[in-house]
């Protein structure tokens, strides 16, 4: 139903009634706890190096001390554990991240940028999900685990006409732990194929189904306080197992209605865990003429917050302008549990949260000006049951909907007494 970052899902739509199931109504008391990751990257060493592109190399930085005039150069005689200071200017360039436990501090978003003039600056690698070509502005390899990039922006639009690659993205993680805080990421698109779908502003993975993987590599990333826009197909993406996402406070806005592609803001996919919490999420919307606001009949439906076949919690988050506020779905039959809660849902074009996912529980969401509040489905061929406590609606046209195309699978919400 949605085009899934990474993986292609066949969608065949047929005409089929809808079946609307009555709501049993019981009492449950247990209410789910959240845990918020904390982490430290890093066991930096205490040594600064300095980068300022407005200097010959070798002279005072404007830091107080010699340095570099590029990133790359000073990345290239890195040792583990240094942190790497960066002053404002503009950065013609691409960057690798090889060494562990690296920290690169710009001056502040819109002061530091790191913006390639063109295609042949990329870093060009392989997506190790499915073996293709990749470029990326950012690349944290394996080998620099555990390294943070704060306080810059990260822009592909001078780049942007030049692009041609099978996958691009401002930022990846490619089976590295790390951070990315503080951040924009601006402009990762392919402008003359906008509905790409492995264009990105940041990646996440470890090749665990690519690399056929007995045992997953264990990756934690953070992605912190970023502002993350005018991205092609995703603008956050977490997939495979063995892979956790702390994913926290970041503005991703999306350019929808859009009648090219259809985005999503922030995904946990393909097996991957993660936390999702005080995102705002906005944008995501497929407006081809073509296309509808139905789950059965739509071509495709672009979704703010993604859980596709993983464990997550998604708390606190607010949405806006989405086509689904909040989309859980599961592929793989894994029936993974999935918590939603505390989220403002607005003027979503379709529906505010859906689950075609059974293990699924929506708590204290508040959901506004939208047609459908929250809908459990079995579009997926499985058998769907959610529990719903404490939901507030307010000019939605349905609060709850059941919809069962595909028997003998059912969709069951069991909606908690105080509701």
């Amino acid at each position: 139903m949605f085009k899934s970052k990474d993986k292609k899902m066949l969608v065949m739509l047929v005409s089929i009634a809808m079946v609307f199931s009555a709501l049993a109504v019981i009492s449950f008391e247990a209410q789910p706890t959240y845990a918020v990751a904390t982490q430290t990257f890093g066991h930096h060493n205490g040594n600064v190096v300095y980068v300022n592109n407005a200097v010959p190399i070798g002279t005072d930085t404007g830091f107080s001390s010699p340095g570099y005039n590029t990133i790359s150069s000073a990345l290239a005689n890195a040792q583990p554990g240094e942190t790497i200071m960066v002053a404002p200017g503009t950065y013609n360039e691409a960057i690798v991240i090889s060494t562990p436990d690296i920290k690169i501090i710009g001056s502040g978003i819109g002061q530091t940028i790191i913006e390639p003039l063109s295609a042949s600056d990329f870093t060009t690698t392989t997506d190790i999900d499915d073996g293709s070509y990749a470029d990326a502005i950012v690349l944290i390899t394996s080998q620099g685990s555990g390294s943070a990039v704060e306080q810059l922006t990260v822009d592909g639009s001078a780049a942007a006409p030049s692009v041609f690659p099978l996958q691009y993205y401002g930022v990846y993680f490619q089976d590295a732990s790390g951070m990315l805080r503080s951040t924009a990421i601006n402009n990762i698109i392919y402008p003359s194929d906008l509905g790409k779908q492995h264009i990105g502003a940041v990646l996440v993975n470890n090749g665990y189904y690519y690399a056929n993987l007995n045992v997953a590599t264990q990756i934690n990333v953070t992605i912190v306080d970023n502002i993350i826009t005018n991205y092609g197909k995703n603008g956050i993406t977490a997939n495979d197992p063995g892979v956790f996402a702390m994913i926290r406070g970041n503005k991703v806005t999306g350019y929808g209605p859009d009648p090219d592609n259809a985005q999503n803001g922030i995904q946990i996919g393909f097996g991957a865990g993660g936390i999702v919490v005080g995102n705002r999420v906005s944008g995501n919307s497929y407006s081809n003429p073509s296309n509808t606001e139905n789950y059965l009949t739509a071509s495709y439906m672009a979704g703010g917050i993604i859980v596709y076949d993983s464990n997550a919690t998604i708390i606190g988050n607010t949405l806006e302008g989405n086509d689904v506020g909040i989309w859980i779905a599961n592929y793989g039959g894994h029936d993974l549990p999935v918590v939603v809660a505390k989220n403002k849902i607005k003027d979503s074009y379709g529906y505010g949260i859906v689950f075609d996912s059974d293990n699924g529980t929506a708590t204290k969401n508040f959901i506004s000006d939208s047609p459908v509040g929250i809908m459990a489905t079995t579009y997926m061929n499985y058998n769907t049951v959610v529990r719903a406590h404490n939901n507030e609606f307010n000019d939605v046209s349905v609060d709850y909907q059941t919809l069962e195309p595909n028997p003998p699978y059912y969709a069951t919400i069991i909606v908690g007494q105080n509701d």
